[in-house]
């Protein structure tokens, strides 16, 4: 009956029992059907109220699951979440503030930012490990049922979330040995795309990213060279 009234399962007329989307992409990754059913709720308010570019709403959207009203939260912890949790108390009143939840919404946001926590650390590097399995329950809900058609921003926010960058960088982020301040230092120049960093020389390349040697810069420039391609789904 709970599987029910959380959209997990649904009974047809003949007296069968279905697995809706909720269900079958807990079932294939792995995931509480109660997170899952908690990640639709929070991705679809935040589709529906236009919050997707704002990473206060976002990192809540992951954070708020079953799961994670769970924790337990020190005095320490409390402290060093504080400015977040009142930001977050003040965008969402108490309809869907949880203490416990905020912990991994800030977290999440630590991530998404390229923050590093202090008392928190251990946390954030677990969430992020785990991160590539619930960015395919997304991508499997958005697939199977919600149709929000938004999974090349979902691997958009996988990306932040490996890489600590903003949506901006992550194209450029894909490319190995540029990170958050060597992107930033593209775009900053110009070079806003991995298609951008494709087209220049490798002598360009290497005096844009400085300290690093020509063998690098042109296998990084073949890379970039695949990675538009895939971009602009030509592979």
């Amino acid at each position: 009956n709970l599987l029910k009234v959380r959209g997990a399962v649904r009974q047809e007329e003949d007296g069968e029992w279905h697995a809706t989307p909720v269900g079958r992409g807990a079932s294939m990754y792995y995931f509480s059907p109660f997170d899952v059913s908690d990640l639709k709720r929070n991705f679809q308010d935040l589709f529906d109220n236009n919050h997707q570019d704002d990473d206060y709403w976002m990192s809540m959207a992951i954070g708020n699951t079953d799961s994670q009203r769970m924790n337990i939260i020190s005095r320490a912890e409390k402290e060093e979440m504080s400015l977040y949790s009142t930001k977050i108390k003040n965008l969402l009143g108490t309809k869907y503030y949880n203490e416990s939840a905020v912990k991994a919404g800030f977290c999440y946001y630590q991530l998404l930012n390229g923050n590093n926590s202090s008392v928190l650390a251990a946390t954030q590097r677990n969430l992020q490990f785990d991160y590539n399995r619930l960015s395919q329950v997304l991508i499997a809900l958005d697939s199977m049922g919600s149709k929000w058609g938004r999974i090349k921003w979902f691997k958009g926010v996988e990306q932040r979330i490996a890489n600590g960058v903003p949506m901006y960088l992550v194209d450029l982020c894909q490319i190995s040995n540029i990170g958050k301040v060597r992107g930033k230092k593209l775009y900053d120049y110009g070079v806003k795309t991995a298609e951008d960093f494709a087209n220049l020389t490798p002598e360009d390349a290497k005096r844009l990213l400085g300290n690093i040697k020509m063998d690098m810069v042109k296998e990084m420039l073949a890379e970039a060279s695949a990675v538009a391609m895939s971009s602009n789904g030509s592979l």
